[in-house]
């Protein structure tokens, strides 16, 4: 919701949702009741508007997809699935087995190439560093990406990076889906 200071009509809506001059800009998520429509719950965003952080807090309040460039949305979740389980050991193993039989399914070379990052990431994640293994990853991509490439490297670590980001996105937030 974008209110104008000089527009007296946003009054309305700044005393309905308590909102002071200081708060702006601000996003509201609205849950409504699916039979009758009617707003059962309004969530204020209160973060920093960034694509990431926007695309993390949709994920989390409403359990959608919101897949990044480079991404699937199966491995996404099996991404998500690994760095949860706190169980660790087997369960990982099960969930990496998982995403090989996944990969072994994938007629699209494309798509292929993109669960075989996904793959090599878990398989990186098993590992006696765990999920720390993958952040040292990340750091590195991010030095990479300082560097001077060729345009279509520059777009696979990029991809590469939206895919870590599947297993940072499940370690900073449970997406649950709410109920809407």
């Amino acid at each position: 919701m974008q209110f104008s200071d000089s527009d007296k009509a946003n009054d309305v809506l700044r005393t309905r949702f308590d909102m002071d001059r200081g708060q702006y800009p601000e996003v509201m998520l609205f849950k409504t009741d699916k039979k009758t429509g009617a707003i059962v719950e309004e969530t204020f965003y209160g973060a920093e508007f960034s694509t990431d952080a926007m695309r993390k807090f949709l994920k989390h309040k409403t359990g959608m997809h919101l897949a990044l460039p480079g991404c699937l949305k199966e491995f996404d979740d099996l991404a998500g699935d690994f760095a949860r389980n706190s169980a660790k050991g087997k369960d990982r193993q099960k969930i990496l087995e998982r995403a090989v039989k996944k990969l072994d399914a994938i007629e699209d070379d494309g798509d292929r190439a993109i669960a075989s990052k996904y793959v090599k990431l878990l398989e990186t994640a098993l590992g006696t560093e765990g999920l720390a293994a993958l952040r040292r990853e990340e750091a590195r991509i991010e030095k990479l990406l300082q560097e001077k490439m060729s345009p279509k490297k520059l777009e696979e670590l990029h991809r590469t990076k939206n895919v870590l980001k599947s297993f940072d996105s499940a370690i900073t937030m449970d997406h649950r889906r709410d109920e809407l």
